[in-house]
């Protein structure tokens, strides 16, 4: 009997621990996030399930493309359930597993879930399954490869950014990294194929590490998406100035997204000037800079869900990404947010721009020498 086709799309990430707070407000949740939710009976009151995570963005997609190919979402969520999750989001099965934490002090954090494993191995036996692993060298999936050395599953893996694995040499390397590297070499058995969102990371998988399957993919989007909406209406509906003009970044509000950076340039610039604003949207009140953000008088927004981005950038004159560390420069990919304020037409500063793919026509189009 011919077996079921499956791809199993695993994202390597826990969600933020503000879900794990029992004070949840499920309406505020909703202003910024798409989801479900389970109740449950265990160290917390429920599970939830995102359609705005990566794995379910690019499940549909595959859903909706080929209809022989039955799509799962999995993911590790929490080491305080000890059950396995699972609730069918717009036809793709979701799966929440349970998973273990040590931290070493000052060293790393390991993560590992037997549950998962035992469930791959098993889905194995029942069906055709491809593994596409969305990850940024974490320490959990590089646990999983290195158990699935052997088992003869294809897997596709997509490095979706972040700083750069051990093995890319471009990292001073100690007796711990020294560790890394060598199952972070050992994990490629595994791989059949590896996307990677870092064109340095992709030429050094290929010269010099002589890994042939692998390509320089960008996070995209799907241009029906791109929904522009009159400027000033824009601002009136965000709360903005309607005769200013306002630098946006979306993201986290943390240094390695250069924010410390952004904010510093605009206090200067708010010195000499008052017809400048300042907007920051995505991030969390416990973020390291958010405080940082408020007292600048800058216009702070938490995450929004995603559809509600178009106000933002059709209200903006110009998106910033700024970060001068090297390797964050390197491997962190493109990012999405800025390639959607090209499609919105905004100009973009941003350091990450080597790691834009397109054609020599689509980089004349948006204005890369």
């Amino acid at each position: 009997m011919k077996k079921e086709k499956k791809i199993i799309i695993i994202l390597s990430h826990e969600p933020t621990n503000l879900l794990f707070n029992e004070d949840l407000n499920l309406d505020e949740m909703r202003k910024k996030w798409d989801f479900e939710y389970s109740d449950i009976i265990e160290k917390i009151r429920r599970v939830f399930f995102f359609r705005e995570d990566f794995h379910h963005i690019i499940g549909k997609l595959i859903k909706n493309k080929y209809h022989d190919i039955k799509v799962e979402c999995w993911r590790p969520y929490s080491n305080k359930i000890k059950n396995i999750y699972e609730k069918d989001i717009d036809g793709i099965k979701h799966r929440l597993f349970p998973y273990k934490k040590l931290k070493l002090p000052k060293l790393l954090t390991l993560m590992w879930s037997k549950e998962m494993l035992q469930n791959i191995i098993e889905e194995r036996k029942k069906a055709d399954i491809t593994l596409l692993i969305l990850d940024s060298h974490s320490i959990f999936i590089l646990w999983l490869l290195n158990k699935l050395r052997d088992s003869e599953i294809p897997i596709m893996y997509y490095c979706c950014g972040g700083y750069p694995a051990c093995f890319n040499n471009y990292l001073k390397l100690n007796s711990l990294k020294k560790i890394i590297e060598h199952y972070e070499l050992k994990s490629l058995d595994a791989i059949d194929y590896y996307f990677s969102v870092s064109v340095p990371e992709i030429e050094y998988l290929k010269k010099d590490l002589k890994f042939k399957n692998a390509e320089a993919l960008m996070m995209g989007f799907s241009f029906k998406d791109i929904k522009k909406i009159d400027k000033i209406e824009a601002r009136k509906y965000l709360g903005l100035p309607l005769n200013k003009k306002i630098i946006l970044y979306g993201g986290r509000f943390n240094s390695p997204k250069g924010v410390d950076k952004i904010i510093n340039s605009y206090l200067e610039i708010k010195s000499e000037r008052d017809d400048i604003s300042l907007v920051l949207v995505g991030g969390y009140k416990n973020d390291e800079l958010y405080n940082m953000a408020v007292d600048s008088g800058a216009y702070v927004f938490e995450r929004v869900q995603i559809d509600k981005l178009k106000y933002f950038y059709c209200a903006a004159d110009v998106y910033v990404i700024s970060n001068l560390d090297e390797n964050y420069i390197k491997f962190a990919g493109f990012g999405v947010v800025p390639a959607q304020a090209i499609a919105y037409g905004i100009p973009i500063i941003s350091n990450n721009i080597i790691n834009f793919t397109g054609t020599e026509e689509e980089r004349n189009k948006i204005g890369i020498e």
